[in-house]
């Protein structure tokens, strides 16, 4: 979906600026007003996903792979060095 591969790249460049994936919620840069709040889906979309081991749930293990080779950080009381 051109939408998520969109915030995706997003996150990336976020990622390349801040060192790390944990976005704030209010965050708005002018091209992705809504970025803070997409990664906070994409994490909720995950435990779904890990609940219902892949069942439900809108997240894929693609996406899942493409969000882990960044250094996504699924639990925000869990922040491993990726870099």
């Amino acid at each position: 979906d051109e939408t998520w591969q969109n915030s995706f790249q997003r996150l990336e460049t976020y990622k390349k600026e801040y060192r790390n994936t944990n976005v704030p919620a209010n965050f708005n840069d002018g091209d992705t007003p809504h970025l803070g709040i997409w990664v906070i889906h994409q994490r909720r979309h995950y435990n779904t996903f890990s609940k219902t081991s892949g069942s439900q749930g809108s997240l894929t293990q693609e996406r899942i792979d493409k969000l882990n080779k960044i250094g996504f950080v699924w639990d925000l009381g869990r922040q491993d060095d990726y870099d």
